[in-house]
């Protein structure tokens, strides 16, 4: 699978002064967040379409748990590691983009360990999806989909 991008120290802000920046260069309905907490706050408000994660990784406690329309992306040049389990389910006429997004660390005895779509139509773009593991599944188990219920576009994967 192709290797993260490399960010020295000096092309990274860090802190406060990285998400002042973020949310600057965002439109409203946009959240940039830094941390697991920020990540769950702003897929809880309604208000928020967009999600912009800040570099680094976020432990995942719980499964992540994506219920409705939404956006989820990198900051540009950013690599953002989710470690733990993603379940999307934003229902059937919901749509989710995750893009430029590393997930690993997930396990599940069933489908998807990494990632579960069970509806909606979601678009993968520049997402690397590994190291994960599912249990008794004919799925993969970095990805698994319910076959009539979700629709999955993948788009520079790895």
């Amino acid at each position: 699978h192709a290797s993260a991008a490399h960010l020295d120290d000096a092309h990274v802000v860090r802190g406060s002064a990285a998400l002042a920046a973020l949310a600057a260069a965002n439109p409203p309905g946009t959240a940039a967040v830094s941390n697991s907490a920020g990540l769950a706050s702003a897929l809880a408000n309604t208000a928020v379409g967009r999600i912009v994660l800040a570099p680094g990784t976020y432990s995942l406690s719980a499964e992540l748990s994506i219920t409705r329309s939404v956006v989820l992306e990198a900051a540009v040049g950013a690599t953002v590691v989710l470690n733990g389990r993603v379940e999307i389910d934003p229902g059937s006429l919901g749509v989710v983009q995750l893009i430029g997004l590393r997930i690993t660390g997930g396990w599940l005895y069933g489908k998807g360990g990494g990632v579960h779509v069970a509806s909606g139509t979601v678009t993968f773009e520049s997402c690397d999806i590994f190291g994960n593991e599912a249990a008794n599944n004919c799925f993969l188990g970095n990805l698994g989909a319910e076959e009539e219920m979700a629709v999955v576009s993948l788009s520079s994967v790895v």
